[in-house]
This record gives C-alpha cells, structure tokens and sequence, in this order.
C-alpha cells in the first residue's frame, strides 16, 4: 500500500505510519546471468521459457501466469 500510495494511486493510506511485521530479505537473491544460462542448459524448454521471462520482466510468478507470453501457441 504505501508503494501506491506514494505513488498517488491511492488517495489514502490508513495503515501510514504502521510498523511492519515483515521485512524481506529478498534484494541479496540475484542470479548472474552466467547462473541462469547454467539452468537454462539442463532444464525443459517450457520451464527456460518461465525462467527467462523471469529474469528479463522481474514479474512474480503469479503476475507471469496471468500472463498470455508464455502460453503455446
């Protein structure tokens, strides 16, 4: 909430000022590219595919399956 609100896509925030429980600890999870063509190699093209769009959209994977890029034609 406080992204959109900061953002101005939301008018209000009544959670502002709240402090979190949660705290990710994602930012240090990077894969080198040299990493992800490793995978890439030795893994199905249907699961390169996710991957790639992955790495080059920095989509969730839940954003990605709603998506119609990886769908077969």
């Amino acid at each position: 909430m406080t992204w959109a609100f900061d953002r101005s896509d939301l008018t209000e925030h009544r959670l502002r000022g709240i402090k979190s429980l949660h705290h990710s600890g994602q930012a240090e999870i990077i894969w080198l590219d040299n990493e992800i063509g490793k995978f890439i190699e030795r893994t199905p093209e249907h699961v390169a595919r996710i991957i790639i769009a992955v790495a080059e959209t920095g989509l969730r994977l839940g954003d990605l399956h709603r998506t119609r890029a990886l769908q077969r034609p």
